[in-house]
């Protein structure tokens, strides 16, 4: 899915893959740090902020682009302004006409703690519920006390 957004703004651009040493590797640019607990709450409000956009942004192309795993880790920022990208494209899908169903609770992909009420009740992926997703995490981070 990654190469396949090589041309999308503020999505990370996948450089090389391969395995050494019997290991799997990425190489991704740019290079980016994630949200710690200690950043400052201005930072993160943009950070977020950025990630709708990025949101948005997939969800408005031709065929539309469900990420399905919004989470503290999977967004990095690099640069002053902050320029979000999102990361970690592994649950990735194509949804035409912006709606993936799964086939099943087992077909469910995401991190729990973020996941948008209608994707733990099976009733598929929106782009809505990416950005409920990023609501949680907006939510983790103020009560974790850095919003």
């Amino acid at each position: 899915m990654l190469e396949s957004l090589e041309e999308t703004p503020r999505v990370i651009k996948l450089v090389e893959c391969g395995s050494m040493h019997g290991l799997p590797f990425l190489i991704t640019k740019p290079f980016g740090r994630h949200l710690e607990f200690n950043d400052n709450a201005q930072l993160i409000v943009s950070v977020i902020d950025g990630a709708a956009a990025v949101i948005q942004q997939l969800a408005s192309r031709t065929t539309p682009i469900l990420h399905r795993d919004i989470s503290v880790g999977n967004h990095i920022y690099y640069d002053e302004p902050p320029i979000t990208y999102l990361v970690e494209f592994g649950t990735a899908v194509r949804a035409p006409g912006g709606h993936y169903l799964p086939l099943s609770p087992n077909n469910i992909t995401g991190t729990r703690a973020f996941m948008a009420r209608n994707v733990l009740q099976c009733k598929g992926y929106t782009v809505s519920s990416e950005l409920e997703s990023l609501m949680y995490v907006t939510v983790f981070l103020a009560l974790s006390g850095v919003v």
